[in-house]
This record gives C-alpha cells, sequence and structure tokens, in this order.
C-alpha cells in the first residue's frame, strides 16, 4: 500500500525566519566578496547592494503565495487611507529632521547623475517596498500568528534593526521598525508602512540636494501627520461600529 503521507510543510514563521537567515547570509558574503576596503567595481558594488533585497522579494513572493492570507491588506479603505497619509506625513517629517543622506555615499562607484537615480529609485522606492513586504508584511504577520501583535511589531522592529546593523547610528533602526510596525499593525495594511518607509527615504535623500524651510516643512508634516493618525482612530471606530 503506498504511503501517501506528507512531510509537514513549513509553517508562515519557520519560513519567515529560514528567509531572514538566508538574507544576512547574502549580506554576509557580499561584505566578503566586497573585502575590507569596499567592492572596486560598480557592477560588484551593485550585485552586492542589489542581490540580499533580492532574496527578500523572492521568498516573500514565495511565502506569501503558500500561506494564504499572511500578509495585511493591500485594498485601502477608508480608514487605511487616513493611515497612508500619516505614514507618508510622520516618515517624511522624520526624514526631513534627522540628517541628509548623500547620493556619492550610497552610489560611490557610479557618475554624479546615477547616483541621483540611484538614490532615489533603489534606496528611495524598491527598497523600502521590498523591506516592507517582509518585515512587516511576511515576519510580523508570521509573529503575530504565533505570538500577539504587540510581541510582533516587537520582534519585527529588532529584526529590522539587524538588517541595517552596519549603519548609523544604532539607535534609528530599531525605532523606524517600531513606527513602521506600528503603523501596519493598527492599519491592518501595509500601505502606510510602506508610505511611511518610502517618504523618510525620500526626504533624507531629497534633503541632501535642496536648501529651504527644512525645520518648518518637518513640524507642518509631523502636525499632519498626527491629525491623520487621530482621523485613522476615529474612522476605524467608526467602521467598527457600524451595523
Amino acid at each position: 500500500m503506498a504511503n501517501n503521507h506528507r512531510p509537514p510543510r513549513l509553517s508562515a514563521l519557520e519560513g519567515a525566519l529560514l528567509l531572514l537567515a538566508t538574507f544576512f547570509g547574502a549580506q554576509w558574503l557580499a561584505v566578503r566578496a566586497a573585502g575590507p576596503d569596499g567592492p572596486r567595481t560598480w557592477p560588484l558594488w551593485m550585485a552586492g547592494s542589489v542581490a540580499p533585497l533580492l532574496v527578500l522579494l523572492a521568498g516573500s513572493v514565495v511565502i506569501a503565495l503558500r500561506c494564504r492570507p499572511l500578509m495585511p491588506g493591500l485594498g485601502p479603505s477608508g480608514p487605511t487611507q487616513w493611515w497612508i497619509g500619516a505614514g507618508f506625513c510622520l516618515g517624511g517629517a522624520g526624514g526631513l529632521l534627522v540628517w541628509p543622506t548623500y547620493p556619492e555615499a550610497l552610489a560611490p562607484l557610479l557618475g554624479p547623475s546615477a547616483q541621483i537615480v540611484w538614490a532615489l529609485l533603489w534606496v528611495g522606492l524598491c527598497a523600502p517596498v521590498i523591506e516592507e513586504l517582509f518585515f512587516r508584511g511576511v515576519l510580523q504577520s508570521a509573529i503575530a500568528r504565533s505570538l500577539n501583535a504587540p510581541a510582533a511589531v516587537l520582534l519585527s522592529a529588532f529584526a529590522f534593526a539587524l538588517g541595517h546593523l552596519g549603519l548609523q547610528p544604532l539607535w534609528l533602526w530599531p525605532t523606524l521598525g517600531l513606527l513602521f510596525g506600528a503603523l501596519a499593525a493598527c492599519s491592518g495594511s501595509l500601505w502606510p508602512a510602506m508610505a511611511a518607509h518610502i517618504a523618510w527615504n525620500l526626504a533624507t535623500v531629497l534633503n541632501s540636494q535642496v536648501s529651504g524651510p527644512v525645520p518648518l516643512l518637518a513640524s507642518l508634516g509631523l502636525v499632519a501627520g498626527g491629525i491623520c493618525v487621530t482621523a485613522g482612530v476615529v474612522s476605524g471606530r467608526n467602521a467598527r461600529r457600524a451595523p
């Protein structure tokens, strides 16, 4: 008689942890390939910059497809739209308040124009989307299934900080992880966390390219973010009370 017993599949949390370990391994390999003085050619530098995040992207898609429904909703409802506005305002304000990120530091082996394009497109848009898909969409959601939402926010923020361990200051990355995680947990959607992450990265890059009333813009962003958070909470409560 044929044995139809199939070995148990990985759970969402086990898959997320395995993918996280693979991501750290890809980062380690990129650092070793670059050498102590950093990569000497731009193809090697680009491969080391892109490969770890592409590992996260591919793994996140596989886990999300096999463990449906896993990721928080991607269809913004009325309350979620307020949270998206909150994320964008708070992320942009924070990016303006901390310090600028210079494109030449992000892509030292490219030309000046290519450095700006790389900073805006990859660092400002693509990288935040990929990181949020994994850290909030897969890892945080998987931890919340096994534990609870507060523990999921804390642990995913810790993992997010480990993924940025070589970047200073160290306190910034768990703080950002907590902000993005709280936005995803409160809204039940990935869009607010993505909006905050994209706004943060773009604000730090644009802050290095323009001069102007940065403190005023950051203050306005904080006020607008607070208003959106309040509106999101109120809208969510009203939606739950509606028959």
